[in-house]
């Protein structure tokens, strides 16, 4: 008679309510081993296996468990590879234009990669936009888009993505995003710890809010780099749109008004590292992130571009904006109260600024602290302030600066964020401080127009 062991026992031993372990399953065969060996029953010498089946081809794909993927067998990449090289060829020498049949055919086998290549559905949209939208007049030639074009490059070179394979079990998310956008702003939380906020560009108002809430998520991110450097992380995204979060969870969407978002997003995502998981969140729970997009800043007074470039040529180059937002700075580099995308800095009154040459025009209620930290530390600095000469900084900054001057009132000061365009000049004169760093020197020249 011939049997095999696993007809005499299903499941290595392990304790009640635990799966077993390898070791378990070691334990087991030799138990089992002994026990044939008792019974004076032979086991074959080299068809038995004890360790098991660790990888198995299922349709198409290979199921390796112990790498824990879904990975594409090697002829199912070598075949959708050679698809997509035909098409790139018949499109070069077309100037663009393919087979309706042949893009058709090449769709219906990269689709079913899905379950090894999570980016198929990403990189197959602006194909499936092709299959309908630039046919020639008998529907039989398709022409492709550049970002077609892409696309199809990328699946020439899948072997090169589909070794990444899809997890069979998905981890659980290390961080927490949670982002809302209105018609005004932005804004975000990481962790529920850290805000971030911003305001939408004057060109991104009239947008649909689906669109606004997928750049939120963006932004939010870009306004993180500084907690993101672990390569790999998962980001668990919090938001109340469900486009948004269908949209990430599925990469992709049939209006290419989203897709563009969804472009930008997917690249900042690559160039971090990190993978995003969107879960529904109703805008009632929402709050913070709700709060900090609707905010406004009545503090965010800015010299006009005509002013800064006067007092740029004069002191400059500025290397640092000491109290800016990513809509407002004047300087390549820039500190914000808030985190904020392309800020090197979070709380100017906290970071050194020894080392630059700074820009500074801060919220009014900050006057006297700047100047003290000026004077104290001996930076170098050009500060924008109004011309209040009853206040307890301004001797001590007359004091202390090389030169001040009053500003033309036709250089203009106005605002930005939630009202991004120019306002009216305000009725206090505004003056320029420039303190050159070292020793405070006093300033012994002056008159109403400059010091």
């Amino acid at each position: 008679m011939i049997v095999y062991v696993d007809d005499f026992k299903e499941a290595p031993p392990s304790r009640r309510g635990r799966p077993a372990s390898k070791a378990d399953a070691v334990r087991g065969s030799v138990e089992v081993q002994h026990l044939f060996a008792l019974l004076g029953l032979q086991l074959h010498p080299t068809k038995g296996r004890w360790d098991g089946t660790m990888a198995l081809p299922l349709l198409g794909h290979v199921v390796d468990t112990r790498r824990q993927l879904f990975l594409l067998t090697p002829e199912r990449t070598t075949n959708v590879k050679a698809m997509a090289g035909k098409l790139l060829a018949e499109r070069a020498r077309h100037r663009r234009w393919t087979r309706h049949s042949l893009l058709r055919s090449f769709c219906g086998a990269a689709v079913s990669t899905l379950l090894s290549v999570p980016n198929a559905r990403y990189k197959l949209r602006s194909l499936y936009n092709a299959l309908k939208e630039y046919k020639d007049a008998s529907g039989r030639r398709v022409q492709l888009s550049h970002q077609a074009t892409a696309d199809l490059r990328w699946w020439a070179r899948l072997d090169e993505h589909a070794l990444t394979g899809r997890a069979l079990w998905e981890t659980e998310p290390t961080v927490t995003l949670h982002t809302y956008a209105s018609n005004v702003g932005w804004g975000a939380t990481f962790n529920q710890l850290v805000p971030a906020r911003g305001f939408h560009e004057a060109a991104r108002r009239h947008k649909r809010i689906n669109l606004l809430e997928l750049g939120a998520v963006r932004l939010g991110l870009l306004s993180f780099v500084d907690l993101l450097k672990d390569p790999h992380t998962l980001v668990r995204l919090k938001t109340d749109s469900q486009v948004v979060m269908h949209v990430v969870n599925n990469g992709s969407s049939r209006s290419n008004a989203v897709m563009h978002e969804l472009r930008r997003l997917h690249d900042v995502c690559k160039s971090f590292g990190v993978s995003l998981r969107a879960e529904y969140l109703p805008s009632a729970v929402n709050k913070w992130a709700d709060t900090l997009s609707r905010a406004s800043d009545s503090t965010d007074w800015s010299l006009s571009d005509a002013g800064f470039a006067r007092l740029e040529a004069r002191y400059g180059p500025h290397t640092l904006d000491l109290f800016a937002t990513a809509e407002n700075a004047k300087c390549g580099r820039f500190f914000s109260r808030q985190a904020s995308p392309g800020a090197v800095g979070v709380g100017a009154m906290h970071l050194s600024w020894l080392g630059e040459n700074c820009w500074c025009n801060p919220p009014f209620n900050l006057l006297g602290p700047v100047v003290r930290k000026i004077v104290t530390t001996g930076a170098r600095v050009t500060l924008v302030a109004p011309r209040w000469e009853a206040q307890p900084w301004w001797a001590a900054a007359v004091e202390a600066c090389s030169h001040w001057e009053e500003l033309p009132a036709a250089e203009g000061v106005f605002t930005h964020g939630s009202r991004s365009t120019p306002a009216r000049r305000p009725t206090w004169d505004v003056v320029a401080f420039r303190f050159s760093g070292g020793a405070a020197t006093r300033c012994r020249e002056g008159s109403a127009g400059s010091g």
